[in-house]
């Protein structure tokens, strides 16, 4: 582990309603070039269901998107923040998208490396919304991360009122 500064911006993220993909990257893009370019960070996090506005782009049959729908547009999610971690030379922790994984969808949060790698941690307490109406399931392990400044676990929302994922992540050190 290195004595060395280790700046982290974490960044409040404007939800909008968009018409297409191509009109949701470039808000993504100015906040990671800012938190590189003016603050020098090495980690730019992103906040929970930051890709929420794909959820407003109008589906063929007029009717509301669905969370498959928004599941849809997870490999172009992982494409702009794959090229934008190794563009700007930092890690992105970039809030959480929704995927598809056999017939169930999960809440999971990405950290893309600079150098290409991709740790996915999936959500692990759900909310009455995610588990109900939006038909998620939970993750089933906490995994660990490596980060230039040591080891770090990736939780999300509910899972902060869990002490017990804290305290698992610290024991494994």
């Amino acid at each position: 582990m290195s004595n060395d500064l280790f700046r982290v911006a974490a960044v409040q993220f404007h939800l909008r309603p968009i018409q297409r993909f191509e009109d949701s990257p470039e808000q993504a893009t100015g906040y990671v070039a800012t938190a590189k370019g003016e603050f020098d960070a090495r980690l730019v996090v992103l906040p929970e269901y930051c890709t929420g506005g794909l959820l407003s782009i109008p589906t063929r049959d007029g009717k509301p998107a669905t969370m498959q729908d928004y599941a849809s547009h997870a490999p172009r999610y992982v494409e702009l923040f794959k090229g934008l971690a190794r563009t700007h030379d930092t890690a992105i922790l970039a809030g959480t998208h929704i995927v598809a994984e056999g017939n169930k969808l999960y809440n999971a949060a990405h950290l893309f490396h600079p150098d290409g790698r991709i740790d996915v941690q999936r959500k692990l307490h759900l909310t009455p919304t995610e588990e109900g109406p939006w038909g998620l399931s939970p993750g089933e392990a906490l995994k660990l991360v490596e980060l230039p400044f040591g080891k770090a676990a990736m939780l999300t929302c509910y899972d902060t009122e869990f002490p017990e994922l804290a305290r698992q992540a610290r024991a494994r050190g």
